[in-house]
């Protein structure tokens, strides 16, 4: 019985420790963009430069052309997506200009394909100035006290101690099951000594 105890317990801290990936495809409610715009920080046109890319995050080096809403550090972001399309991140070509509905601030702005951002059309700009007003050149849209390093993640758009918090609750958790499950072992033997 022990010994089912203890294996138990290794089986249930592995699954704490290693959790699970996403189960399901990405699932955005439908939105218009005066919606998407409602929901973003940061409303911004830009060309992608860059991308880096990792098996979960994509960072994506853009260069801002007009901001309508929020301030950016400087007019090269990073703006940060899930590197999966299941996980609701966004997939652009480099050297595309885009529309970026963006959530966060300064060097911690994070998109999402459920948030709007897509290829720049002209109907798409129309429908940001209609409800923002012509926006202004993000030379003139900067704050660079608005990008404190450190302040937040820039591929997830969460403050760090956020992830870091989560993770030492998950390690806690399984170090948790391992003592309780050594414990009962231990109990256990003894009983039937006894």
């Amino acid at each position: 019985m022990a010994g089912l105890v203890g294996v138990l317990g290794v089986l249930l801290s592995t699954l704490v420790l290693l959790g699970t990936g996403p189960a399901f495809a990405c699932s955005c409610v439908a939105a218009d963009t005066a919606e998407h715009i409602a929901q973003a920080d940061v409303v911004l046109t830009g060309q992608v430069a860059s991308i880096d890319r990792d098996r979960q995050l994509a960072t994506y080096s853009v260069r801002a052309d007009r901001v309508f809403k929020g301030t950016l550090p400087s007019a090269d972001v990073e703006i940060g997506t899930s590197a999966q399309a299941s996980a609701c991140g966004v997939d652009l070509p480099e050297s595309t200009e885009a529309v970026f509905f963006a959530t966060g601030s300064g060097d911690g702005l994070h998109m999402s394909s459920c948030g709007g951002t897509t290829l720049l059309t002209a109907d798409l700009v129309d429908e940001v100035t209609a409800v923002l007003g012509a926006g202004q050149p993000a030379s003139q849209a900067t704050d660079p006290a608005a990008g404190v390093p450190g302040d937040k993640d820039a591929a997830t758009g969460s403050k760090a101690s956020d992830s870091d918090g989560e993770l030492a609750l998950a390690v806690g958790a399984g170090i948790l099951a391992l003592v309780a499950a050594a414990v009962a072992g231990v109990v256990l033997t003894r009983r039937r000594r006894a």
